[in-house]
């Protein structure tokens, strides 16, 4: 964000009697509680939101780039109520129960919902080469790993694996959780990918400063 921004959380925080450790992006916090410690491969995770959406290049065991993607959950949900003339809830619902599933829904969404995966797919694809041409000690990107809400759109990690040639799986924020694991249900665990990230560099005290 703008280093002004910044500025005025810290100024707002440290009026208010607290004491600024530690400031980072969201990547940073998803890429921790997704990506195991031992991990040097290089991967592209995508966190899927409910306004916007964004991709980084995990690689060496830490960010390389990140950059916004133009979908997000809303706006799938806009395209499913427009183009099936539903209300906002009922989309909703046809989002989650159909997904991309060709064997539900007469394989409706999927058809309703191809240009926008296809855009996505086309951005992940220049996102690739982009790190290919501008960082030649990079290795070659193995995976996709999706998490945010919209990761519980049933089958999307199968439609964009067919697209990408690549590997892509659901993330698992709870990958290094070490103590009794959240009671939180499947569908709702993947959107708290952010706040288990950064809980995890809380508990890893050594590593604040």
């Amino acid at each position: 964000m703008p280093k002004t921004i910044a500025d005025s959380y810290f100024s707002a925080i440290e009026k208010s009697g607290f004491t600024p450790i530690i400031f980072e992006i969201e990547a940073a916090a998803i890429a921790r509680s997704l990506m195991a410690e031992a991990d040097s491969q290089a991967k592209i995770i995508i966190d899927f939101g409910a306004v916007r959406s964004g991709l980084s290049v995990y690689d060496q065991k830490t960010l390389q780039f990140t950059a916004s993607l133009p979908i997000s959950g809303k706006k799938i949900t806009e395209t499913i109520a427009k183009t099936l003339n539903l209300d906002a809830k009922s989309a909703e619902k046809a989002k989650i129960v159909c997904g991309l599933d060709t064997k539900k829904c007469e394989g409706a969404l999927l058809k309703i919902l191809l240009k926008p995966i296809d855009e996505l797919a086309a951005r992940i694809k220049k996102a690739i080469l982009f790190y290919k041409d501008n960082f030649p000690e990079g290795n070659q990107i193995t995976e996709v790993i999706l998490c945010g809400g919209g990761a519980n759109f049933s089958q999307i990690d199968l439609v964009l694996s067919e697209k990408l040639k690549l590997p892509v799986k659901i993330g698992n924020p709870q990958l290094k959780i070490t103590a009794k694991k959240l009671t939180l249900p499947n569908n709702k665990i993947m959107s708290y990918a952010t706040a288990i990230g950064l809980a995890l560099r809380a508990e890893q005290k050594e590593k604040l400063i």
